[in-house]
């Protein structure tokens, strides 16, 4: 047997009017009553973009060491992708990337998969899949090829680099 919907809110009205009298509550009351919800609590995590790109002309070539902080909370890295724009052959093959952490923890080297550039210069991206979790510090990326690693004025010498993740 279905009940129709403005029954269900009666029998529901009565059943708080009746908790209401049982209890001794007034209507004056429970106007001045706060009613809060509660519901599970959700943080989204912040996405993480750290990277030394810019729009300088390039030259293959790193020098200088390519590093990067974590601030504050610790990050969960998902990706790490160095530039390796050697046109207009490109590259043979994507080689390995990584981490030396602040305490000196070495992460990696992961084996990156190499992709094109806009331009179609192969294995210009070599990007490694990961799912570390990187505490507050100053990170120094690696590279397996230094004298491919693309650098410009604008890096200072050191090796273009993209991390992405999050942060909890």
């Amino acid at each position: 047997m279905s009940v129709a919907p403005s029954v269900r809110r009666i029998v529901a009205v009565a059943g708080v009017v009746l908790l209401v009298v049982s209890l001794g509550i007034s209507f004056a009351m429970l106007r001045h009553t706060a009613v809060v919800t509660c519901e599970p609590s959700v943080i989204a995590p912040i996405p993480i973009y750290y990277n030394n790109a810019n729009s300088a002309p390039l030259v293959p070539g790193a020098k200088a060491p390519t590093q990067f902080w974590v601030l504050d909370n610790p990050a969960t890295m998902l990706t790490l992708r160095t530039y390796h724009y050697v046109a207009p052959k490109g590259v043979a093959a994507p080689g390995k990337v990584g981490l030396v952490g602040p305490d000196g923890t070495i992460y990696g080297p992961w084996q990156a998969i190499g992709s094109p550039s806009a331009d179609g210069v192969p294995n210009t991206y070599w990007t490694a899949t990961t799912d570390v979790v990187l505490a507050p510090g100053l990170y120094t990326v690696t590279d397996s090829d230094p004298a491919t690693w693309s650098v410009n004025a604008g890096t200072d010498g050191a090796g273009m680099y993209l991390v992405t993740g999050y942060i909890k």
